[in-house]
Order: C-alpha cells, then structure tokens, then sequence
C-alpha cells in the first residue's frame, strides 16, 4: 500500500540540513541570540518582499494579532469581525485584548462573505479582522469599503498567505496591519514557532517594536505595557536563508502541483477545487490545497485505507460552533462549506508522483460512486 501523509515535518527541513547547521554554528560563535542582526536582516527582507514599510518579528502569529490590535488602542469590549473560517487564534486574540470576536458567515471562496457584515453591526463594532486563507486574498476591496462606510479599522490575519498579492497589493498591507506565522508547516516556516507583524504606521511601529521587548525602547526606558515575545536570532536567521534561496521555488513548485490537482478535478463533477486560484488579478502561494467534496466522509476513508492521510482545518469547527465564542447564530454557508471541505497534501515536500496518485485515488473514489 501507498504511504503519503499529510505532512511530514522532516521532510521539508532534512534536504537543507547542512545549511541550518552551518547557520546555528555561526550563530553560536557570533553569540547573538537575542535581537540580534540576523533579525533585523530579516525583517528588512521579509517587508521589502511585499511592499511593507515596517515588520516586527514576534514569538508567534497570535501574539502577533493581539500586539496589533493592543497597538491600535483597542477600547475594552470592542467587537471586532472575524471569518467563522479561521483557527481559534484569531478569535482568541480579540479575547485576550479585551473584545469580542463576532463570527461572520464565508462566501463561495471559503473567506469573510462582505454580505453578512451588516448582519453583526452594532454600535460596538470597531474593526473586521479577514482570515487570508489558504495561501489566497478574500474579498478585501469590499470589506474595506464596508469598513470605511462605518469608519471601522482593518487587521488582517495573514498567517498563511505571505506572498500572496491582489491587483499588485500584497497580503498585510490592506489595512492596519497584517500578522503572519512561522509555524513549520507555513510555506516561509521556521523550526518551531514565529510570527511577523507588518505595518506601514512608523508611530506604531515604534510602538510595536517596544511591546515585543517588555515595551522598552530602544533606549531601555519603558515606554508602553509589554511583553515577551521576540522572534529568535536563530530562526530568524533560518528563516531569511529559506526566504532568499528556496522560498519562491517552494510556491512555483505548489502552484504546478496545483494546477495539476485542478485539471484531474474538472472532471469530477462532485468535486469543487479552489475557486481563488482563477480569480483575475490574483496571486495565490498556495499555502493548503482545500477542496469541496460530496460524500466527503466516505471519500476520506477510502483514501485513508489506500494510504493518504487528508485533513479537516481547525478539527472540522468553524469559530461559531465553538462553545467559548458561540454567538448563538447560524452561518448558513460556513456549515454547508463545513460539511464538504476536505484539504488534500500539499507541501514543498511532496511529488508530482504522489499528487499524481492521489488525484487518481479520488478519481477512482467517484467513478464508483
């Protein structure tokens, strides 16, 4: 029987072994830990690759929401939109910064539906925070416009999509502020957690740059309430070395495979791949491969008992249904969406060989149903 799993972590790190341990040795040797230059260095490559004025590398993504939104001066109680379609974080961060995430239905791109925004507005609403899933750009023009009929800001959870772009714009730089992962299994990952704040606001950036250093200056005077949570020196520097030599093979290499995965789908009529992926002017990095699928639950046994491992985002629970954040509400299209969605492997790791087969399996799967 075949073998591919979703992921295998060491996988996508063990072909640059040797040069990690070269990095780690001349980390150790220069004796520069913490904030040291290979930070710095990354930050200015990481921004200047999407247009950013500013980046402020951070212990991790969620961090990295709640350190923006703490920024802005969010008011205690806010509400602050959020997709139903996003990871706990980005509900959780709303939280611990005081507000209150309200849920908002997704649209047929699996992203924040602008429709449903005026369902959950209230005289407490401050902000919309979209989730750029799965390597891809959701509707962002309409939700700024909705945002600016109703003077709300605009954060953008940006965790998987590094690199992805609309019309030239860069995801991060929509609104005020965009917030990416390093987590390993990101297209740009590091060798444990990361996160990136980007911004274009130098007052915040200061701001920002002082919160992630127990809110010092860099001075040493104590200029804002802060915390711990710095990027490390050594998978800053990873990071910059898999950012300047492999990562824009790593999304060409996705995008073949994904190209791929579509035109074996087109013949499935109970197949929905990515609608994103043809969407004018968009650039997608392929972060996941998410498709739409009828008889889901059979076709992920079938393809588990020939060996491929499939997943379900954020354990199959959209934010709404989670009992912490339940707004008591239905979200029509997000549990329809819920019902169906499969993601297929999909990494830097993986072969054509392998798609090849597992685009087979699916095949096969519909043509005896």
């Amino acid at each position: 029987m075949i073998s591919i799993p979703f992921c295998e972590y060491n996988k996508l790190f063990s072909p640059y072994v040797e040069d990690l341990l070269n990095i780690t040795q001349n980390i150790i040797k220069g004796g520069f830990f913490i904030m040291g230059p290979d930070l710095q260095d990354f930050e200015k490559n990481f921004a200047k690759k999407i247009g950013a004025r500013y980046a402020v590398g951070v212990g991790n993504a969620t961090d990295g929401l709640e350190m923006l939104l703490a920024a802005h001066d969010m008011p205690e109680g806010a509400e602050v939109l959020v997709s139903s379609h996003t990871m706990t974080a980005t509900a959780s961060a709303v939280v611990s910064s005081g507000g209150r995430p309200i849920p908002v239905d997704i649209d047929e791109l699996g992203m924040m539906d602008p429709s449903d925004l005026h369902k959950h507005l209230t005289p407490r609403t401050w902000a919309i925070m979209p989730t750029q899933l799965n390597g891809a750009i959701c509707q962002i023009s309409e939700l700024k416009n909705f945002a600016e009929q109703h003077n709300l800001l605009v954060f953008e959870d940006s965790a998987q999509a590094f690199g992805a772009s609309l019309n030239g714009e860069f995801a991060g730089n929509f609104g005020c502020g965009g917030v990416f992962s390093f987590y390993p299994a990101k297209i740009l990952g590091c060798l444990g957690d990361g996160g990136m704040i980007v911004i274009n606001d130098e007052e915040k950036f200061r701001k920002l740059r002082s919160m992630r250093d127990h809110g010092r200056t860099v001075n040493g005077d104590v200029s804002v309430d802060g915390r711990n949570s710095r990027l490390d020196n050594l998978q800053a520097a990873y990071l910059n070395y898999f950012l300047n030599n492999h990562f824009d093979n790593w999304i060409e290499h996705r995008k073949n495979l994904t190209v791929f995965y579509d035109t074996e789908f087109a013949k499935i009529e109970e197949v929905s791949v990515p609608k994103y992926n043809f969407r004018e002017g968009h650039n997608s990095v392929f972060q996941n491969y998410e498709i739409l699928a009828e008889n889901r639950d059979e076709l992920e046994v079938f393809l588990r008992t020939n060996g491929v491992s499939t997943l379900r985002q954020w354990s199959g629970k959209p934010i709404h249904q989670l009992e912490i954040f339940s707004s008591n509400t239905s979200l029509v299209k997000t549990e329809e969406y819920f019902k169906r969605y499969i993601m297929l492997p999909l990494n830097h790791a993986i072969t054509k060989d392998q798609v090849t087969m597992i685009s087979r399996l699916v095949c096969e799967f519909y043509a005896k149903n």
